[in-house]
C-alpha cells in the first residue's frame, strides 16, 4: 500500500486502536504487508486484535476507494460520450 491509501490506512488504524483501547506502539506499512507493535490489556488475544483490526481497516478502505473508482469509471463514461 502506498500514496494516500497508506495514509488512510494509517489513520484508521489509529482510530481503531483507540476505540480497542490499544496502543500502536510502532506501525510499518508496506506495499503488500503492515507491521505493527502494539501494547494490549492481556486479556485481548492477538487473533482477536488482527481480525478487528483488519475487518474494521478493510471495510473502510473498501468503502471509500471503491466510491472513488466508480465515480472514475463514470467519468471516463461521460467523456466518452
Amino acid at each position: 500500500m502506498t500514496g494516500s491509501i497508506a495514509k488512510d490506512l494509517r489513520e484508521l488504524l489509529k482510530l481503531k486502536a483507540k476505540q480497542l483501547d490499544i496502543e500502536i506502539e510502532d506501525m510499518k506499512v508496506m506495499p503488500d504487508y503492515v507491521h505493527l507493535f502494539v501494547k494490549a490489556n492481556p486479556a485481548a488475544a492477538p487473533h482477536w486484535i488482527v481480525q478487528q483490526l483488519k475487518a474494521y481497516t478493510s471495510h473502510q478502505l473498501r468503502e471509500k476507494f471503491r466510491t472513488q473508482e466508480q465515480d472514475s469509471n463514470a467519468l471516463d463514461k461521460e467523456l466518452l460520450l
